[in-house]
């Protein structure tokens, strides 16, 4: 399943298991370098300022000496740790910024913020954000639609990773790296598929988690299929936690099912492969969510992963010694953020985020304001981190149209479409409009 996909659903994946270790005491923590505050620091300053450049306090978060960034990540609460590979993404790269000696001749200090899946929790980071930050950078969250109003409000640039809710993603100061609307979908994948597996589009399945968000983003798949000749034989809309899922995939055999797509949490998805497995049968092209791009799918899924597909709109961790800003993004990981997470596509946006804002900057005078900052964002129609992301447009949030395609291979992940490492096929297919679901907008889809 695309990135792209992940917008609406993630509210399901609050109480569905993404577990690990995160952040601890308090709502907010400082980080400088990309480290706790008061570990080491690197030199601030720039030595491409011209001579004699006068530093002010030209903006929240700007100083003389520091530029304060905000990131917001659902860290505690009900599923601990949900993004916190999103956060270690952009501890890696302030850490590598500030190694080079900051942006605007200050150094990078990063204000983080913990929704813990609570909207009033951020609601309340949004208004901290906004008092005492220049911009937001690598924002991932399920309740990001809480604070959206209040961003709009304060002016305050939100480079954010991939709204997860149309409310985030229709403000006129959010410029995600990831853009994505609840009706619109790429029909690029489903035409590759179309292409090689000819024989599937007549007995197509689809299922996702019963809740409101995930049968939006449901049936956006689904009819972006059907708009391409794909004939839906069996969709199911299942419990939040439901852990047998056995009589789902009895009824898919029969119904005759070569297509399966899954909408929600990776580790939903390893079950139901276990069950196909189980019964020693499976579709011929089974479609699951980016989500599952990472280690722990592979350990969870087992053999049952061998065969799948995933589409994707980052750059490949495995094909890093031929991309210089992966292998940046790993080296900085790994010296910022000892012992964290196996990196997954949410660090990979928060890196690209950064980049984004970097760019961005590197256009304004020395002391910058927000209002420069957005007009700046407003003029970057193609941007892709150098390399990390596909091509996309944060200027204009226009979803990309571009995608990659990789299977599980002996327990690995291998690319298989296109062929060149490194590379995104951005010209099959066009971008679907579906007309039964609302555009995004600052009250709601």
């Amino acid at each position: 399943m695309n990135a792209r996909r992940l917008a609406p659903f993630f509210s399901a994946l609050a109480v569905l298991a993404v577990a690990s270790c995160g952040m601890r005491g308090g709502s907010q923590a400082t980080i400088i370098d990309g480290m706790s505050a008061g570990g080491a620091t690197a030199p601030g300053g720039n030595s491409n300022l011209p001579p004699g450049t006068h530093l002010t306090a030209s903006a929240p978060g700007i100083t003389p000496t520091e530029i304060h960034i905000g990131t917001i990540q659902d860290i505690s609460g009900p599923v601990p740790g949900l993004f916190q590979t999103a956060l270690d993404g952009m501890k890696a790269w302030v850490a590598y910024q500030n190694s080079r000696g900051g942006l605007d001749g200050r150094r990078i200090v990063l204000d983080a913020y913990d929704a813990g899946l609570n909207p009033t929790k951020f609601q309340q980071a949004m208004a901290q954000a906004c008092a005492q930050d220049f911009a937001l950078v690598g924002v991932e969250s399920t309740v990001d639609g809480a604070g959206a109003i209040e961003g709009q409000q304060c002016g305050i640039p939100d480079l954010s990773d991939n709204p997860t809710t149309p409310q985030a993603g229709a403000g006129t100061d959010v410029f995600p790296v990831n853009p994505s609307e609840p009706n619109e979908y790429p029909t690029g994948w489903f035409d590759w598929i179309k292409k090689n597996y000819p024989s599937v589009v007549s007995h197509a399945a689809i299922m996702w988690p019963d809740v409101s968000t995930t049968q939006m983003t449901g049936e956006r798949l689904r009819d972006t299929a059907e708009s391409v000749g794909f004939h839906f034989v069996y969709q199911n809309a299942t419990p939040i936690v439901d852990s047998d899922y056995l009589p789902n995939v009895q009824t898919m055999e029969s119904d005759g099912v070569q297509y399966f797509a899954w909408q929600a949490d990776y580790q939903s998805m390893a079950r139901i492969l276990q069950a196909m497995q189980q019964l020693n049968w499976r579709p011929k092209v089974v479609d699951t969510t980016a989500t599952a791009y990472n280690q722990e799918f592979l350990k969870t899924a087992g053999s049952a992963a061998n065969g799948i597909f995933i589409t994707l709109t980052v750059a490949l961790t495995g094909e890093a010694s031929g991309n210089p800003a992966m292998q940046s993004y790993l080296s900085w990981l790994n010296k910022a953020v000892p012992g964290h997470q196996p990196p997954d596509i949410f660090g990979i946006y928060s890196w690209a985020a950064g980049e984004l804002f970097s760019q961005a900057l590197s256009t304004l005078g020395p002391n910058p304001t927000r209002a420069q900052m957005l007009s700046s964002l407003g003029t970057i129609h193609h941007f892709t981190g150098d390399g990390m992301v596909a091509p996309t447009d944060p200027a204009d949030h226009k979803v990309s149209s571009c995608f990659e395609v990789i299977t599980v291979k002996n327990d690995q992940f291998v690319r298989v479409y296109p062929t060149q490492p490194n590379t995104f096929d951005c010209s099959l297919g066009t971008l679907y409009t579906d007309p039964k679901i609302p555009a995004a907008s600052l009250t709601g889809s």
